[in-house]
């Protein structure tokens, strides 16, 4: 089965944000976008959207998201990733799990909402949550 044209554009928009590819990113927003992020923050058109980027880029130089599964049809979707990385300040690894959900209009991602929790990591014997 084919998967549906917001499903390939979620796959495209991880696929960038894996290269920190930036204007790879930014392709995939439209000029009104709006990311909600897991603290409540929002981040309201293209141009927060690249300092959000930029930033998360520039905080965590080594950043990856794994897509782990992906459910997108008719204007919305769902990401299921794995946020993982190595804060530059400090050189402490970043885990976190959890979900995007998507609503597209015209072929671009119109808001995205994300939801994700750091997991524990153990360090030197002592467990600690890691957060940016």
């Amino acid at each position: 089965m084919a998967q549906s044209a917001e499903a390939e554009l979620i796959q495209s928009y991880f696929a960038a944000f894996n290269r920190h590819d930036l204007d790879g990113v930014l392709a995939c927003f439209r000029q009104d976008a709006i990311i909600v992020g897991s603290d409540g923050s929002r981040y309201d058109g293209l141009d927060a959207v690249r300092s959000l980027y930029a930033e998360q880029f520039a905080i965590t130089p080594d950043c990856r998201c794994n897509l782990r599964s992906v459910a997108a049809a008719d204007g919305k979707g769902d990401a299921e990733s794995l946020f993982e990385g190595t804060r530059a300040r400090d050189g402490r690894p970043i885990r976190a799990v959890g979900l995007e959900r998507f609503t597209f209009l015209e072929g671009r991602i119109k808001e995205m909402h994300v939801h994700h929790r750091p997991e524990r990591i153990e360090e030197k014997g002592a467990a600690q949550d890691l957060v940016m």
